[in-house]
């Protein structure tokens, strides 16, 4: 017992509807999940690769520009090219350093101080470590090099190449967030010039110990070094904006989904409720309601069977009433009679007779005995009829021949006739019967022969 009962109230719970509605906020706030942070992680890489092209263009520009400044040791136009590099938000700090790592130049915009406004203290300036810039200069190389760090309070620590992806969206719940610094370094190599010797003239020196070599005279190959650091404290926030609003936008997505799941669940589940509530009626006898579902798919169609199949029960009801009506009206005549006298004929055919009125839904009934030998049809016995046309009939006899028309179709050929309307009898022998008839206000009859063993009674 306590087992069908804890079964019957998961399933009031877990409803066809609740299960639907369940299922698709399922799908709605995974997919809402998924496509939002395929679009944080495009746009993260987007925002990504706008920096790393942004910092390589200034450090190349400024390398460009800042060369003969570097040669000539020009402190003055260094900081002008600074000045004109600090304009763009991203940029933290720019060094221009001599070829032995001495800083002829330098300007930071300081440690970030509020995230959230992006604004920084020139009192704490913020440089790369010292010992980075010696390992260019020791091995310097073409083109721009990209070194990734973060500023913590036990110093500076280099960070993996693939950070500031995946790792942003994580670190946005976070309470502080730890901005990432991309320091962009190009060294200005020194440019020598190779002569163009005749093959000729030209002669081979042998160096000896006391001689040195061409390059030692040529001197170092690198002139400078052009350093500007780029952070990702803008490009943090901008994540950490898209973040929220992409959880605004699931949570109103998922709202929305739900609304129209659980209109469309109900304009599903509704039907069906009144089908199952039907269906458990039909046991009980109770046809009287017909679900309507004015949709044309599975659901409609189901309900029109449904339908269908209960108005065959309607008809197959009637029909088996009007059987059981047929059956108690025989029983209870058949009971009435068997309970009088048999020697009283009369009493017996008029208690028939009345039954059989009570018991259906005929107005008026009568019962003649016919003689076959005579071919007399006699004794008429009535219930319901007029006064007047008992009188007439009472202890008459009516000749049945051949041609008597509705009487001989009865009595000689043993055909029962259902007569709608009494312009069915067409025969002149039938004409005093209708005159008979329309004058006490019957307009349909029928008339069934009793036989026994194949003889009329």
């Amino acid at each position: 017992m306590r087992r069908s009962l804890s079964s019957f109230s998961l399933g009031r719970v877990f409803t066809l509807s609740t299960k639907l509605i369940t299922l698709m906020s399922l799908v709605i706030l995974l997919g809402s999940i998924f496509l939002g942070l395929y679009f944080i992680e495009m746009q993260i890489r987007y925002q990504t690769k706008s920096l790393m092209n942004t910092g390589q263009l200034l450090a190349q520009n400024l390398a460009h520009n800042g060369r003969y400044h570097l040669f000539l040791k020009d402190e003055f136009g260094l900081n002008q090219l600074i000045d004109g590099a600090f304009p763009v938000q991203e940029v933290v700090y720019v060094v221009f350093s001599d070829s032995s790592g001495q800083i002829l130049a330098a300007q930071s915009k300081g440690t970030l101080s509020s995230q959230d406004s992006l604004s920084r203290s020139a009192t704490t300036p913020l440089y790369a470590d010292a010992g980075l810039r010696q390992k260019i200069l020791a091995r310097p190389s073409p083109g721009v090099t990209i070194t990734p760090f973060s500023q913590s309070s036990t110093g500076e620590e280099r960070v993996s190449a693939n950070h500031g992806k995946a790792g942003m969206v994580l670190a946005t719940f976070s309470t502080e967030l730890v901005e990432t610094l991309f320091d962009f370094s190009v060294p200005i190599l020194r440019s020598v010039p190779q002569p163009a010797f005749d093959p000729l003239l030209s002669f081979e020196l042998r160096p000896d110990s006391g001689s040195q070599t061409l390059q030692g005279e040529v001197g170092a190959p690198v002139q400078g070094l052009i350093q500007i650091g780029l952070s990702d404290a803008s490009l943090q926030q901008e994540v950490h904006n898209l973040v929220w609003q992409g959880i605004l936008i699931t949570c109103f997505i998922v709202v929305v989904g739900l609304v129209v799941t659980a209109l469309v669940a109900r304009r599903m589940t509704v039907p069906l409720k009144a089908l199952t509530q039907q269906a458990i009626m039909i046991p009980k006898g109770n046809l009287s309601f017909l679900p309507s579902s004015n949709a044309e798919d599975e659901i409609g169609q189901l309900t029109t069977s449904f339908n269908h199949m209960i108005q065959a029960l309607r008809q197959e009801k009637h029909t088996v009433e009007q059987q059981i009506s047929r059956l108690t009206t025989i029983h209870t005549v058949g009971t009435s009679i068997s309970s009088l006298s048999s020697s009283s004929l009369d009493a017996l055919l008029s208690t028939a007779l009345q039954q059989l009125i009570d018991h259906s839904e005929f107005h008026c009934a009568a019962l003649g005995l016919y003689d076959d030998q005579r071919h007399m049809l006699s004794s008429i016995h009535g219930s319901g009829l007029p006064s007047l046309l008992m009188e007439k009939i009472a202890g008459r006899e009516f000749p049945v021949d051949e041609h008597g028309g509705v009487l001989a179709r009865v009595l000689i050929h043993h055909h029962s006739v259902v007569a709608h309307d009494l312009s069915m009898l067409s025969t002149p022998s039938d004409i005093p019967l209708i005159e008979s008839l329309e004058s006490h206000g019957i307009t349909s009859f029928i008339i069934v022969p009793l036989e026994s063993d194949q003889h009329i009674l």
